[in-house]
C-alpha cells in the first residue's frame, strides 16, 4: 500500500461526476457553512462534535436532528440517544425551539396569557406533529446494550436503506483517569 497524490487524476475525477450527475450525496443541514465544507451528512459517516462542557453541544445535536427533518419535509427519522436528558426536558427545548416562545413560559403555562405566545405555539403545535424525532436516555448504560436498543428501534421504526439519522449525547471518556497536566 502507497499513498495516493489526490491530484492525480483530478481533472478527469471532477469532469466524469459532471458527466454523470448525482441527484444526491448526503443529507442537507440547515447550516449553510457546514453543507459546504462537508458536503451535507454523509452516509455512513460519524460526525463528533467536541468541546468543553455548557457550550452548546447538546443544544445543537437537537437543533441538527431537528432542522434536518424539516429540511426533508419530513422523510427522515431520527433517534437522540441521550445519557442525561428526560424526555420531558427535550420536548420543552423542542417546542420552545419550533415556536420562539422561551422554555418558562411553556413550562409553566404562561405562553396562555401572552396573545403572540399563545399564535405562535398554536401554530407550531400541529407542525410538531409530522416530526419523526425519538429519544430515549442511555445514561449508565453499556455500550452493547445500546446497540441493542438502537437496533430494535431501527427495524421497527426506520425503513432499511432510507437514511436514518442517530444522535449520541455524549460520549464520555472511561477507562482512565484524564487530568489538566
Amino acid at each position: 500500500e502507497v499513498p495516493t497524490n489526490l491530484f492525480e487524476d483530478i481533472e478527469s475525477f471532477v469532469e466524469e461526476r459532471g458527466n454523470n450527475p448525482m441527484e444526491e450525496n448526503g443529507i442537507l443541514t440547515p447550516y449553510p457553512e457546514f453543507n459546504k465544507a462537508y458536503g451535507a451528512l454523509r452516509p455512513k459517516n460519524l460526525y463528533a462534535f467536541v468541546s468543553r462542557p455548557a457550550q452548546g453541544k447538546s443544544t445543537f445535536l437537537l437543533d441538527t436532528l431537528l432542522r434536518t427533518s424539516l429540511l426533508t419535509n419530513f422523510k427522515i427519522k431520527a433517534v437522540l440517544l441521550d445519557t442525561e436528558m428526560e424526555t420531558e426536558d427535550l420536548k420543552w427545548r423542542v417546542v420552545s425551539s419550533l415556536t420562539g416562545v422561551p422554555m418558562w413560559y411553556l413550562e409553566t403555562g404562561n405562553w396562555r396569557k401572552n396573545e403572540e405566545m399563545f399564535k405562535l405555539v398554536r401554530a407550531a403545535l400541529p407542525l410538531a406533529n409530522k416530526f419523526q424525532l425519538y429519544h430515549l436516555k442511555v445514561g449508565n448504560k453499556p455500550i452493547d446494550q445500546v446497540i441493542s436498543i438502537l437496533n430494535r428501534w431501527y427495524y421497527s421504526n426506520a425503513v432499511r436503506g432510507e437514511p436514518t439519522l442517530i444522535g449520541y449525547d455524549y460520549i464520555k471518556i472511561t477507562g482512565s483517569i484524564v487530568t489538566g497536566k
